[in-house]
């Protein structure tokens, strides 16, 4: 049973995004960061959901695209907190804090830099 979305060629299957990601997975294994970032990012326009946005920001960093990283990084870090998963969330907010140690949403759930030190 497919739980597809809707695209202008008619449904988009499970098989789809699953097709995507492994081709994610394999351009990232040969070192073509910024094509596996390009066939995540088609993954999270279907899906969206936060492990592929976590996934899409590891590989912008991996592509010296930390901007877009840190974009990516917030959008999974705030549907791993809508979600409920407060240790993931946890986990992608020092992602992001090792890009930028200054970034607002990261530090609201982990706290100031003074008491991460501490």
């Amino acid at each position: 049973m497919s739980h597809g979305r809707q695209s202008a060629r008619g449904r988009v299957t499970d098989d789809t995004v699953n097709a995507l990601r492994r081709r994610a997975r394999k351009l990232a294994r040969r070192g073509d960061y910024r094509k596996a970032a390009c066939a995540m990012r088609e993954v999270v326009a279907l899906g969206g959901e936060a492990r592929a946005w976590v996934r899409l920001g590891h590989l912008l960093i991996q592509a010296r695209r930390e901007a877009q990283a840190i974009d990516a990084l917030k959008q999974g870090l705030f549907l791993h907190r809508r979600a409920g998963y407060d240790r993931r969330a946890r986990t992608v907010a020092n992602m992001i804090l090792k890009l930028d140690p200054c970034e607002p949403s990261a530090l609201r759930l982990l706290g100031s830099p003074l008491e991460l030190a501490a």
